[in-house]
């Protein structure tokens, strides 16, 4: 059996309807602008469920990494709460890596020396399924 750390929150929901998300990836190009506000309605109450169940608001977490689906996405967050000096950005540098976009923004948080032990780091993705899943972890 895995033990969960104490110090790791984590959050994952699958939303919406078979309705509401895309049937193919063609689709969800052309309809982007549905993504994101999907995307927007359903982050904004994971991280605030995400936030409360742990004590915290958003002031406390001190670096967002989010999934880089684009530059829209990432402008989403100083709606949520968490200003833009403290969200990773590498959507510029390397475009919508998918899956990997997360892992590669906290290597490149890490990699810059920004992040100090201790600090709060909060993990945020969307899947074009759709679904939006977070983490915190205490660096």
């Amino acid at each position: 059996m895995i033990k969960e750390p104490a110090n790791v929150a984590r959050y994952l929901a699958a939303v919406g309807e078979a309705t509401e998300a895309p049937a193919a990836p063609r689709v969800a190009v052309r309809r982007a602008g549905t993504l994101y506000k999907m995307a927007l309605r359903h982050v904004r109450p994971l991280v605030q469920a995400l936030l409360k169940d742990h004590g915290l608001v958003p002031a406390d977490v001190d670096w967002v990494v989010p999934h880089q689906a684009s530059g829209p996405g990432l402008d989403m967050l100083p709606r949520l709460g968490f200003p833009a000096e403290r969200t990773v950005n590498i959507i510029g540098q390397f475009g919508n890596c998918v899956a990997a976009s997360i892992p590669m923004a906290l290597a490149h948080l890490a990699a810059s020396g920004r992040v100090k032990r201790g600090q709060r780091v909060l993990l945020l993705g969307t899947g074009a399924g759709f679904s939006v899943a977070g983490a915190v972890l205490r660096w």
